[in-house]
């Protein structure tokens, strides 16, 4: 055995010496795991055929004894006592600040005159479980473990001077995780009513303040399941008389640092002025108007060139029409618009946006259509066939 200061050179075997010369010729062995067995890596266990010791190709396995190393040494002295000044932000923190707390004043006013206040400690303890089944008690706990750990991550950045994109960000997140447990259950009229009802009237101001915040996010996306929730629920009795109305007005004004600033920073318009083609997600019905989030894109995108947007009307709704008739009857919407405006606009550029399955319709389109650009905003990666993106895709080639 050699000294430690030269390491043990290891012969390389005759079926791999490309890989061994690429790999820089380099082999340190390691001294403690010859000698003690228990040291060894964990896929070297007899229990462990199903793994194979990792293998080091084209890279060292260590870098420590390497001669070609180049050692920066910097006597600058680093500062630790002086603050560094923040970065200046791009949106008004006073106003962000204001509306971010508007759901906490609400749930304040609306409890004020409470004999006996519900706080973070007490509140379960008052809470009577009496007559609720297993999947009441699952649910319960789950969306209670989703309040609690948006709360934990607002005690981390509480006072910091980028709080306000800091919550938008982890609220979008709760709301997220709250939506994918609530379609669980398949938004179930019933239990999403006694959910909160449970909620409003139970909870503490801390977790109800969180709760009225995903709310307030998922009024816009998901308007109509948000309103049957709290339309069939009973109000907050247990405050000041506050009813569904007053709750309804507070959901529709979500806030978002960020809205300001987009609003006085417009788009600028894009060379040759090309015709932004939206292609349709779903079939609406007529009566089915346009949530505020489409709108919001509109106006963004039409500082950019020309909006055409593609939309689909079906009759009673859409009863007797299949989803692959629905799809055949999108693409070939998208497909007549588009011939419609290469015969008016001969010279412009067409560019196909689309959102969720509006993604996948413009990439379909975009493989037997010539287009100049294609523009997919949350591109499913998951389908009935397995995920999506591998290199063999057509869509994505």
């Amino acid at each position: 055995m050699s000294s430690l200061g030269s390491p043990i050179q290891h012969r390389p075997s005759v079926a791999s010496p490309f890989l061994y010369q690429l790999s820089a010729g380099e082999r340190e062995l390691d001294i403690v795991m010859l000698d003690h067995g228990y040291a060894r890596p964990w896929s070297t266990h007899p229990d462990a055929s199903h793994a194979k010791p990792a293998k080091c190709l084209f890279v060292p396995r260590t870098l420590r004894l390497r001669t070609d190393r180049t050692i920066i040494e910097n006597e600058s002295n680093i500062d630790v006592v002086k603050l560094v000044a923040p970065n200046p932000v791009a949106y008004d923190v006073v106003k962000a600040r204001t509306v971010m707390n508007e759901c906490e004043r609400h749930v304040n006013f609306v409890r004020a005159g409470m004999q006996e206040p519900i706080t973070d400690d007490n509140w379960e303890e008052k809470l009577n479980k009496t007559g609720w089944t297993s999947g009441q008690n699952k649910l319960f706990n789950k969306i209670i473990k989703i309040l609690s750990g948006d709360r934990l991550a607002r005690l981390t950045y509480e006072g910091t001077s980028n709080e306000p994109v800091m919550r938008r960000i982890h609220l979008d997140k709760c709301a997220k995780r709250f939506r994918q447990t609530m379609s669980a259950i398949a938004w179930d009229t019933k239990t999403t009513t006694w959910l909160h009802t449970v909620l409003v009237n139970n909870l503490s101001l801390t977790l109800l303040t969180i709760y009225l915040d995903v709310l307030q996010t998922l009024k816009c996306k998901v308007p109509s399941l948000i309103d049957k929730m709290i339309h069939f629920s009973s109000t907050m009795h247990r405050g000041s008389g506050t009813t569904v109305e007053a709750l309804n007005l507070l959901l529709k004004r979500p806030w978002d640092p960020a809205i300001s600033t987009l609003n006085q920073h417009k788009a600028k318009k894009l060379p040759n002025s090309p015709l932004l083609l939206l292609t349709p997600s779903s079939a609406q019905h007529q009566s089915q108007s346009q949530s505020r989030r489409m709108k919001f894109w509109h106006s963004q995108l039409s500082n950019m060139g020309k909006v055409v947007p593609v939309t689909m009307h079906v009759s009673s709704g859409g009863s007797g029409v299949t989803l692959s008739q629905c799809l055949e009857h999108m693409i070939g919407a998208v497909k007549s618009k588009i011939l419609e405006l290469k015969s008016q606009y001969t010279n412009r550029p067409i560019i196909l946006i689309g959102w969720n399955v509006g993604a996948l319709v413009a990439c379909q389109v975009a493989l037997t259509d010539i287009v100049s650009g294609v523009v997919c905003l949350g591109f499913p990666s998951m389908g009935i066939d397995g995920i999506r993106g591998v290199s063999y895709d057509n869509h994505l080639l």
